[in-house]
């Protein structure tokens, strides 16, 4: 059965491992290290999520700062809301 669920997690998406990705990294402090981010997922999140992101900035949810995205104190309020638009 521990196979089973370890055979499926490998099996995941790669939009579930993007979205998991996102999820995750912007719980934390430093929140998604763009350059990792891009190498693990061939994507550019900056272009890819470039009108959302740059409007969580421009109003004070996100900051951006040596090539990581994460919230500001103010984002942290709202912070699920904000994920969901971004997975």
């Amino acid at each position: 059965l521990i196979y089973d669920n370890l055979h499926e997690m490998k099996k995941q998406k790669p939009e579930d491992l993007i979205s998991d990705c996102i999820f995750t990294s912007l719980r934390t402090a430093s929140g998604i290290d763009l350059i990792k981010f891009s190498k693990n997922y061939g994507i550019d999140l900056m272009e890819y999520k470039k009108e959302k992101i740059a409007s969580y900035i421009s109003d004070g949810f996100m900051l951006e700062k040596a090539n990581h995205i994460f919230f500001t104190p103010k984002g942290i309020d709202i912070s699920n809301s904000i994920i969901t638009e971004l997975i």
